[in-house]
């Protein structure tokens, strides 16, 4: 009776009537809720980021162990309940905290045996990092699992593939970077991912079932990838980590002539260190002047200049290659089986073999062999022919003792030139 008659008094101390009693007893349950906050032992002090001023901002709340939980997870400390002293604050699917330097995340709202507003948070084990274009490093907080839900109201979850990951993350500008991994195209910013040195794809993206009014957070199913080493950097954790990569042509600008070619000599590094067996994609302007194919060799085709680059993981380096008309200079190489274009014993039989060349560069031609007498033109019975094909002829000296000291030539017709050799007969002793 003292209770009711209590009640009764506060009652006429806030002239309550029938018209404003709900009033008065939402202000009864605020004031109980104050005081529960007055004498709580749990109540601490974090922060929220505000998605409005995009800042962070100092908060004062309890925060309770998660009741009945149903997550598909034995790890318990995983979940926590934070319990607002105003009944009516306002939680968002996607708020993040940040309590004891760990990122946490708002993941439903209202669960609670505390009568008070309240919502249920979930760490966030892990991050999602990367580097944008303008290379300003972003990290995106993440909740990792194995786990999706089987039915709508959450209360069955089921396992994932080994190869893939469920992966949570706000709904904020970092993450709505976030795209699908496309095999087709030549970069995959923004849609792989390290996850404890492990690389991951992203192969789905929902923005919309957890997402109202550009606030909540988005759901993205990874799948297991192959590291690419040299560009992923396992270390940070860092996919495609282009930072501090260097692509350098140790060429230079470079002048060749038409029909020559010339070899790249290019090198990639990362902070200054080497990084073995790059590989390189090249592009010519013009190919009309000079193209360059897979391996980085520039063949000249005709007269003007062309830019030549390579390029590794989108870092590229470029040089000009002057192409220029150059007057020919043909010629014939020859050798010989017996590695001397001097002379021949008398009876000896030696194999004498032809490359043709213009500007110091071989090129496909056929000649046509004969052995003449000193003058070049006259015939001689010094030595004869044993067998000759476009690029060699076989030549026996004559065992005749009178040749020993007279001179001979081995003249090569080829299409651009005409090349003699001169041989002296020496004694067999």
């Amino acid at each position: 009776m003292d209770k009711r008659l209590r009640n009764i008094s506060a009652a006429l101390d806030r002239n309550v009537t029938p018209d404003n009693y709900p009033e008065y007893t939402r202000g009864l349950f605020q004031d109980k809720v104050d005081n529960d906050y007055y004498y709580a032992s749990d109540v601490y002090d974090f922060q929220n980021y505000n998605t409005a001023t995009k800042t962070w901002e100092n908060v004062r709340y309890r925060i309770a162990p998660s009741y009945g939980i149903v997550h598909g997870s034995s790890i318990k400390d995983d979940y926590k309940t934070v319990i607002f002293k105003d009944h009516n604050q306002p939680s968002f699917l996607g708020d993040m905290w940040l309590l004891d330097e760990t990122y946490w995340m708002t993941i439903d709202t209202g669960r609670s045996k505390s009568s008070s507003a309240s919502c249920q948070i979930q760490r966030c084990g892990d991050a999602l990092r990367f580097y944008d274009d303008s290379g300003i490093y972003h990290e995106i907080p993440a909740i990792i699992s194995r786990m999706v839900p089987y039915n709508l109201d959450g209360s069955e979850y089921m396992m994932l593939p080994m190869n893939q990951l469920r992966c949570l993350v706000p709904y904020i500008d970092d993450s709505k970077l976030i795209v699908w991994a496309n095999e087709d195209s030549p970069t995959s910013k923004y849609s792989r991912f390290i996850l404890q040195q492990y690389a991951y794809k992203a192969v789905s993206i929902d923005r919309h079932s957890f997402v109202r009014n550009n606030i909540g957070y988005i759901d993205v199913r990874l799948q297991s990838d192959l590291i690419r080493r040299g560009i992923d950097n396992l270390t940070d954790n860092i996919a495609d980590d282009i930072q501090g990569v260097t692509v350098d042509i140790l060429n230079g600008t470079t002048t060749i002539g038409i029909g020559q070619t010339l070899q790249l000599n290019a090198s990639v590094k990362r902070n200054s260190i080497i990084i073995d067996n790059p590989t390189l994609t090249y592009v010519s302007s013009t190919p009309t002047f000079a193209s360059v194919n897979s391996n980085g060799l520039v063949t000249a085709t005709s007269s003007g200049t062309s830019t030549i680059s390579a390029t590794y993981a989108g870092i590229s380096d470029s040089i000009s290659v002057i192409v220029a008309s150059v007057s020919n200079n043909y010629n014939i190489v020859f050798s010989s089986s017996t590695n001397n274009l001097t002379d021949m014993k008398i009876n000896q039989q030696t194999t004498f073999s032809a490359i043709f060349t213009n500007n110091g560069t071989s090129y496909v031609d056929s000649g046509t062999w004969s052995v003449v007498a000193d003058d070049g033109i006259s015939s001689t019975s010094l030595a004869s022919i044993v067998s000759q094909t476009g690029t060699q002829i076989v030549v026996k000296c004559a065992n005749v003792s009178v040749n020993i000291g007279q001179y001979f030539k081995i003249k090569c017709v080829g299409t651009n030139s005409t090349v003699f050799i001169r041989l002296q007969v020496k004694s067999i002793f």
